[in-house]
């Protein structure tokens, strides 16, 4: 008897300790000051820091809690949190793993805080990249821009990486940053939306960010399943995703939106690097090219006849719209 008190007592604490650590993860960002932080870090709290002297790893001389962690060999009744927190961000690792805080829980917490520090670095690559972007543009820089870009968030990963190693152990797996690297662009491709729309573009945007990558995987041949019955509904998803932006955009606005941020808007830059297209040129080349892209995702998801060269077909309405010598430039700068 007196044992299985004790195992439902462990239970309870244990259940306790992680509300409470929850509860801090929640509040870290603002409550938790982190002395030595990198310039991602420290940015994105709003501070200012010399970039050359400080580190989210903390040094020998940073000031710690003056508490510090309880004893190894003693267990407070009350957790009380000016027993775990640091201002040296490591110490403030060692102290939750003393109290017995799980290791996964650790990793989260400081996975979550890190992840969100490098927020103001992803904003400020795609700031750089995206600077002055205008969708229908096309020229030769579409290519390097695009390399650079990720070549950028290669490396700002690879940063963040090494952090989290440092900070929680070598062996952590860094996060996929691809929703928030997605959220950084978005914000410059945005931009010439009305503040009221933005926001909330941008937020159906994310939350459909998945499924906009199952219908360019079926588009390219690569479908992310074999069922009918999902593939079915991936279309029915896009669908609802399309319908939502048109509730809040007008036609001309969900026609630039599409421009700025579709898969098919990037394929046609690119492809179009040499042409030197209007921007009337643009937008009828992207609006064909779009509506093929979409309505072969459809073919292929539900199964539906095939109804023969598709592209070739997009390329004569091009060619009538375009006229043969314009159409001949067109056809010379698109790449296979």
């Amino acid at each position: 008897m007196r044992s299985s008190r004790i195992t439902l007592l462990m239970g309870i604490v244990n259940v306790a300790l992680l509300v409470v650590v929850f509860w801090q993860a929640r509040r870290l960002s603002d409550s938790l000051p982190l002395h030595e932080t990198t310039p991602a870090v420290a940015q994105s709290r709003g501070s200012s820091v010399d970039d050359n002297s400080h580190s989210l790893l903390g040094n020998p001389t940073a000031r710690r809690s003056t508490t510090g962690p309880p004893p190894a060999n003693s267990r407070p009744s009350v957790l009380v949190w000016r027993d775990v927190e640091s201002e040296d961000y490591r110490a403030y690792v060692k102290n939750l793993r003393s109290i017995g805080c799980p290791e996964q829980t650790i990793r989260d917490i400081v996975t979550a805080d890190v992840v969100q520090a490098y927020a103001l670095q992803r904003s400020n690559v795609a700031a750089v990249i995206y600077r002055d972007f205008k969708p229908w543009v096309t020229e030769p820089t579409e290519a390097s821009r695009r390399d650079e870009f990720r070549r950028a968030r290669r490396e700002l990963d690879e940063e963040m990486g090494d952090v989290l190693g440092q900070l929680v152990g070598e062996d952590v797996i860094p996060p996929d940053t691809s929703r928030e690297w997605r959220a950084a662009v978005l914000e410059q491709q945005l931009a010439f939306l009305p503040a009221d729309k933005r926001q909330e573009v941008r937020n159906t945007l994310l939350r459909y960010v998945g499924n906009e990558a199952d219908m360019i995987a079926i588009v390219l041949k690569r479908p992310p399943t074999r069922n009918a019955d999902e593939l079915q509904q991936i279309v029915h998803t896009y669908d609802e995703s399309q319908k939502e932006l048109l509730r809040v955009l007008m036609p001309e606005e969900y026609e630039q939106l599409q421009m700025a941020v579709s898969w098919t808007a990037g394929n046609v830059r690119e492809r179009l690097a040499q042409f030197n297209a209007t921007d009337a040129e643009f937008r009828m080349i992207f609006s064909e090219w779009w509506e093929h892209d979409i309505n072969l995702a459809k073919i292929k998801a539900l199964r539906s006849p095939d109804p023969g060269n598709l592209h070739a077909l997009v390329n004569e309405r091009i060619k009538e719209k375009l006229g043969d010598s314009r159409y001949a430039e067109y056809a010379k700068s698109w790449k296979p």
